[in-house]
């Protein structure tokens, strides 16, 4: 397989003709307001980087990707390096001389003895060019290497990110439809209208969640109709033992946050705090925002008796792994106790639709 240089033939074949004009000008004189340019030294050094700018692919095949050690450098790097300095001093002297040939009378033999003259110079001038050209192709393989590597860790960064998001949708989507075919279950026979009346409800719910899909953030609004659907579903259940009451800023409805994300913070207000009452509860849930941040609160009643075991169960656990793949090190997520209330505040950045 052939080892593409990082370098193409046009861009060594651009550098070259900036290098050759450079050296251009640093080695012309000014007489009399006029450049005078050694026109020898412009046409050598014009046919010699393009041979070079031309040979990029192979020195770089051959050279610059060796992984160097003590013994590679002096029984494979040296040799061949040495060889591309001869070939190229050979092949590119040929050619000016020829051109010398053609355009000045001047005989073989004195090209010959200048050749020979300039040679240990010119040999020096080869070893310090191809150096340079193998520190560059280093270099840029180098950082290619580096961004290529970054931008496959950042590919797999989210690819992981969008697979952790997606096991958690999926143990939050099984556990919530249990909990609404067991509320329906315990109406059947009860109540059938109502039962009929729920179903709908959970029909329209399991709707909406396979609308979202893989869509991790919605707008507020959509959040709390999904919310205000599932919490009807449980007064149904809870009847008249269950108060809700909302504080809702309007100024909030328009903010994205993650989908389904109020969801198990009720189904922990309900089975940890309200299913443990013997008399009623209360739920009030609290939406705010400043310039930066955006505040959900979820309130609920705990008894005297088990206030103290509320803790942790999966669904807040899924809350928070998942504010924490979507929001890395910037978002809030508390619980905190009181004498008979559980609190349950979420802050995220404040994005808007």
């Amino acid at each position: 397989m052939e080892i593409k240089s990082p370098i193409s033939h046009w861009q060594a074949l651009l550098g070259s003709l900036l290098v050759v004009l450079a050296l251009t000008v640093e080695s012309s004189d000014f007489v009399n307001d006029q450049l005078l340019i050694n026109s020898n030294r412009t046409l050598l050094l014009l046919i010699n980087y393009l041979i070079w700018s031309l040979s990029i692919q192979l020195i770089y095949s051959w050279l610059a990707i060796i992984e160097l050690t003590y013994t590679s450098f002096f029984k494979v790097f040296l040799p061949r390096f040495l060889a591309l300095v001869l070939v190229q001093l050979l092949i590119s002297n040929i050619i000016f001389s020829a051109i010398k040939l053609a355009i000045i009378d001047q005989s073989f033999a004195s090209s010959f003895n200048e050749l020979f003259r300039v040679l240990p110079q010119a040999l020096v001038s080869r070893i310090i060019d191809l150096s340079v050209i193998v520190g560059i192709l280093k270099v840029v393989a180098g950082q290619k290497r580096i961004s290529a590597q970054q931008l496959e860790m950042s590919n797999l960064q989210n690819q992981l990110t969008q697979t952790k998001l997606d096991m958690l949708q999926m143990q939050l989507n099984p556990h919530f439809l249990f909990n609404a075919l067991h509320a329906i279950h315990s109406l059947i026979g009860y109540d059938n209208e109502k039962s009929k009346k729920l179903l709908l409800n959970i029909s329209r719910l399991l709707r909406k969640i396979l609308e979202l899909g893989n869509q991790q953030l919605i707008p507020l609004s959509e959040e709390l109709e999904f919310f205000r659907t599932y919490l009807s579903i449980e007064e149904e259940r809870f009847h008249d033992r269950l108060k809700t009451e909302y504080a809702i800023d309007p100024d909030t409805e328009e903010c994205l946050v993650p989908s389904l994300i109020l969801q198990p913070l009720l189904e922990n207000a309900l089975k940890h705090g309200i299913a443990l009452l013997e008399g009623p509860g209360e739920i009030k849930l609290v939406t705010s925002a400043d310039p930066d941040m955006l505040t959900l609160e979820l309130r609920n009643t705990v008894s005297l008796e088990h206030s103290a075991d509320v803790s942790m169960g999966i669904g807040l656990k899924n809350v928070s792994n998942r504010l924490e793949t979507l929001f890395p090190n910037h978002y809030e997520f508390s619980t905190q106790g009181q004498e008979n209330s559980f609190i349950v505040k979420i802050r995220i950045p404040k994005h808007d639709i």
